[in-house]
């Protein structure tokens, strides 16, 4: 009798009784894909990978690695023919046997992620395939004799078969089903933001990260009080100095404005470019994410009509000792030393087509690395003359620099209170952050006011897709 009301009384507990077996029935998410389109590489990295990594217990994912390939049957064998050529043919079957053999689908997508996140066009599929294999401990014999083996051609047929028995027919990849579903609301919301769509369709109780529903923000922390108005004390005739400064000079521009003649000219002017500044720290790993799924992918497209601003410093603070500012970063003396070397990047090399791939390149290696060292492994890849960036990191002009972008920082109206912090022309609101975060080319191209390059009329719905060919 006891035990029967003990197990009631456990079984009125919900945060108990949640951890049942007959809890809600887990999110079918099945994606559609082949391994050498972009789209859907971006899709992978930008939006799959991280859901299933926050939210991978209401999530029953199913990998297909064929997309817009055709078969054929010549004796007893099927012949494939993909869209990107045969290196996606190899690169399908790979992910394939991987998704087949491995069984745990955790351990499929873990390779799945790093094949899509380092394979190029001009990268031979196994050799990244095996890279990856031995980053995750993973046995790649078996993986490979699958491949060449009849094993992997009658497993790539069957994703074949369940990609051709897709109703309705899929018109391009990433395509991405919910509860064996799809529609065009599923799809776009799928590629703005993923973990929205699951936590929607799951019909249990929430984990935590379905309440936040946002991707890596390196939110600020509480400095003590005393600490930040001895800080301030200390800061506050600087501060003074450089506001009259500043005023002197818009007074001298004011005088030479009045003194220049008006021209008018018949020829229209073009367009202001759209102007986006991103405030952000460089081991903030939200902040990697945007510049590599977001912020660079888009520069690169459409970074005629960007003004691009970068500003290292985040959620730092400063202090003032003697003659020099002393910083300290939410995620260690670390991220103090890559803040100061993007900084003098961007002083240095001062043209956002220079320095940009430079920080693209040190945000996506820094994490394993020393940050001297990640940074001149990436000057070396652009060519870019790193001693002077090395001078300048530990030395007084660095301290001034990124006393600069502390002072930007400072004067975000509204305050920040996390990191990446985005604006648009000046301006910061949630809609304007959330757009940024999950489709930074649709917001530059709606918000441009002139003739669109082609990257904007080429996107669907601000959304990109392989489609099939004719």
């Amino acid at each position: 009798m006891f035990g029967l009301l003990a197990w009631s009384l456990l079984c009125l507990m919900p945060g108990i009784a949640s951890s049942f077996p007959d809890d809600a029935p887990k999110v079918e998410l099945a994606l559609y894909y082949e391994s050498l389109c972009p789209d859907c590489q971006l899709f992978i990295r930008q939006q799959l990978y991280p859901t299933y990594l926050k939210v991978s217990d209401i999530i029953n994912l199913t990998l297909v690695p064929y997309g817009n390939a055709e078969e054929r049957k010549i004796g007893d064998k099927w012949v494939f023919q993909c869209q990107h050529g045969p290196k996606e043919c190899e690169g399908n079957l790979i992910e394939t046997c991987a998704i087949s053999l491995l069984k745990n689908i955790s351990a499929s997508l873990s390779f799945v992620y790093c094949f899509e996140k380092n394979i190029e066009g001009s990268e031979e599929p196994t050799t990244v395939a095996q890279s990856c294999a031995k980053s995750l401990k993973i046995d790649y014999d078996s993986i490979e004799a699958c491949v060449s083996g009849p094993l992997g051609n009658e497993l790539e047929h069957k994703m074949a078969a369940m990609t051709d028995a897709l109703e309705p027919q899929h018109q391009y990849v990433p395509w991405v089903t919910v509860n064996g579903k799809h529609t065009e609301k599923i799809q776009n919301m799928a590629q703005r933001n993923l973990l929205k769509l699951v936590c929607e369709y799951y019909t249990g109780p929430k984990p935590k990260d379905c309440e936040k529903q946002e991707f890596g923000r390196c939110y600020k922390k509480v400095f003590p009080l005393i600490e930040l108005k001895k800080a301030l004390r200390v800061a506050a005739p600087v501060m003074i100095l450089f506001v009259a400064k500043m005023k002197f000079k818009l007074c001298m521009l004011s005088v030479l404005l009045a003194a220049l003649p008006v021209f008018c000219v018949g020829t229209p002017v073009a367009a202001p470019k759209v102007e986006i500044a991103l405030y952000y720290e460089s081991l903030c790993g939200g902040c990697r994410q945007f510049i590599e799924t977001q912020f660079y992918p888009t520069f690169q497209k459409v970074g005629q009509i960007m003004e691009v601003i970068l500003v290292p410093y985040g959620n730092a603070q400063e202090s003032r000792y003697g003659d020099e500012w002393r910083f300290t970063c939410q995620h260690g003396e670390a991220e103090c030393v890559g803040n100061l070397i993007e900084t003098c990047a961007i002083s240095i090399l001062q043209n956002a087509t220079s320095y940009f791939p430079f920080i693209h390149c040190l945000e996506s290696t820094i994490a394993g690395y020393d940050p001297v060292s990640a940074a001149e492994q990436c000057a070396s890849q652009f060519s870019i003359d790193f001693s002077s960036i090395d001078k300048c990191h530990s030395s007084a002009q660095g301290n001034a620099l990124e006393h600069e972008m502390a002072l930007k920082t400072n004067a975000l109206n509204p305050p920040h209170y996390f990191v990446p912090w985005i604006t648009l022309n000046g301006k910061h609101t949630d809609e304007i952050q959330n757009e940024a975060t999950f489709d930074l080319l649709g917001l530059v191209c709606d918000t441009y006011q002139g003739t669109k390059p082609d990257a904007c009329q080429k996107k669907e719905s601000a959304l990109s897709r392989c489609y099939r060919h004719a």
